[in-house]
């Protein structure tokens, strides 16, 4: 399992699994910049007060940025009486560049390894040729917009599509699976199948369950397991269970979704889960309705003729 935490070789293009960056990014006219310099007393105290660890070395009348650096060393440069200038080592002139498209998987996964960047945006669909265009800052702050929980939502919603999808088709017998669940649980979900049938909208007993639900049916169903690929209860559960607490914060954009590093790579961690398990759910639908549907294709050939 811990291979998920791994970047697939290719992935399918999913629009609806794209993160308008640009709505994202604080651009730079928006950020607290310093200039190659002295170090001065009113930037210390601005970032001071806005608890930046690091800034952008951005010198708006030339236009020319020159990386991002720490106020840690900005404070050691003040200290020892030197000025910042523009090629100190200390100066993180890492770049995300991304072309039009960029997914909510690879801004995660970069948010891992820097809790701030510069995104240029690069493009070769112009009638200049190649473009490049410095959208902003990108930080871990900035997972927390709105154009950043849609993509999620999305992921999440697919999920419990496709896992519930498989459920119905794997244990066609609804008191299988429904017994795998608590009996609090048990009562809910037959009792909003029972107000159902007497709407005449039955639906089905699934349609009351909610994704913990189905993630419960899946670590408790050797069955289902086996099917998706996960070795044991344990090994599934270890993942599983930090979904819910990353959904309802997804679900309620009142609630920060990320408030430091640690919890980026555990979104990270859930929103590769989530991938995984959806596609894993989507692939066995496919093929067991493949497989229900060949014997019909059989019949209806005529043959050699």
């Amino acid at each position: 399992m811990d291979d998920l935490l791994s970047e697939p070789v290719s992935r399918e293009f999913r629009l609806e699994e794209c993160v308008r960056l640009e709505e994202v990014c604080v651009p730079l006219s928006d950020c607290y910049c310093v200039v190659p310099g002295p170090v001065s007393d009113d930037d210390l105290s601005e970032l001071t007060r806005q608890s930046f660890d690091q800034a952008p070395v951005y010198d708006d009348t030339s236009k020319r940025y020159y990386g991002l650096v720490t106020t840690s060393h900005l404070q050691e440069l003040q200290r020892k009486g030197l000025p910042l200038k523009g090629d100190d080592p200390a100066i993180r002139t890492t770049e995300f560049r991304v072309g039009t498209h960029i997914t909510i998987f690879d801004v995660v996964d970069k948010l891992r390894t820097y809790s701030a960047i510069v995104v240029i945006q690069e493009s070769d669909a112009t009638e200049y040729g190649h473009t490049e265009c410095l959208l902003g800052i990108l930080t871990i702050s900035d997972l927390n917009k709105h154009a950043v929980r849609s993509p999620l939502y999305r992921l999440i919603s697919e999920t419990e599509a496709e896992v519930a999808r498989l459920v119905q088709e794997a244990i066609p017998d609804p008191w299988e699976w429904i017994k795998l669940l608590s009996e609090d649980y048990q009562v809910r979900v037959l009792g909003y199948w029972e107000l159902a049938k007497r709407r005449d909208v039955d639906i089905g007993p699934i349609a009351a369950v909610t994704l913990t639900n189905l993630l419960t049916i899946i670590g408790k169903s050797p069955e289902l397991r086996t099917l998706l690929g996960y070795a044991s209860q344990a090994a599934f559960k270890k993942y599983a269970g930090k979904i819910p607490e990353f959904r309802n914060r997804t679900m309620h954009p009142v609630r920060p979704l990320i408030l430091n590093g640690e919890e980026v790579q555990e979104l990270y961690i859930v929103i590769r889960f989530l991938e995984c398990l959806r596609n894993r759910s989507l692939k066995e639908v496919m093929q067991r309705r493949a497989q229900q549907c060949a014997p019909l294709e059989r019949r209806n050939d005529p043959g050699p003729q």
